[in-house]
């Protein structure tokens, strides 16, 4: 994570949207991972992920530590298994932390940040998210290569 936040964020960023890694390791541990250890992890990597910005950290810890505690109660009491609504719950979870970063530290053209800025990177988040999720399911990697 703190790779990510120092170097290669800005390289992979297109047009200055850029992935919510944060909240997508986070909903991606919560699909594996029970409530404790899911709670745990979105408290230490809100905490790497915040050191750039300090005043950004009791709001990350909170909103990573509430998306985790709900993804996990969601999808075990759900019993989510297929990709598209592990992809739609976490796409509502990158939206609704990206508004509540942006809501709480600057109001001002909300509309223009949410079109400009959130949305796509929700998109984008959301890209990130299916090829892990297949990734992790098997669908896709070098032992499906060598078949």
């Amino acid at each position: 994570m703190a790779f990510y936040n120092t170097m290669l964020s800005d390289t992979i960023s297109i047009y200055g949207v850029s992935i919510d890694l944060p909240v997508a390791l986070v909903t991606l541990t919560a699909f594996s991972f029970n409530e404790f250890g899911t709670t745990w992890f979105a408290i230490l990597l809100a905490i790497v992920a915040s050191t750039q910005r300090l005043d950004f950290m009791p709001w990350e810890i909170g909103s990573l530590a509430g998306i985790a505690i709900a993804v996990n109660m969601i999808s075990v009491r759900m019993n989510l298994d297929s990709t598209a609504s592990k992809l739609v719950l976490m796409g509502c979870s990158v939206l609704a932390h990206n508004i509540l970063i942006t809501a709480v530290f600057s109001f001002e053209n909300f509309y223009f940040v949410l079109l400009r800025y959130i949305l796509p990177g929700v998109a984008y988040s959301l890209i990130l998210g299916w090829v892990f999720i297949v990734i992790g399911k098997g669908l896709l990697g070098l032992g499906r290569m060598r078949m």
